[in-house]
């Protein structure tokens, strides 16, 4: 039984607005990936593990430093 997430591209939509002034918070949005293996981890610590969501996202953004550095804007 397949109860893993499909594959699929995720779409960041945001204003024309906010494109056009949102400035480093857009550049924040426009570089963000998530992948099923990251949805995957901070799932499993909430529902395997018991940890709340704020939690199990401390934990990932703790352990991915490498993942989440490259969205920040330059």
């Amino acid at each position: 039984m397949a109860c893993d997430y499909p594959p699929y591209l995720l779409d960041k939509i945001v204003s024309r607005k906010f494109a056009d002034t949102g400035g480093r918070a857009y550049e924040l949005v426009r570089n963000f990936t998530w992948t099923n293996e990251h949805q995957n981890a901070v799932a499993s610590d909430m529902a395997d593990g018991g940890m709340s969501a704020q939690a199990a996202a401390k934990k990932w953004v703790e352990a991915n430093k490498i993942v989440w550095k490259d969205w920040l804007p330059r």
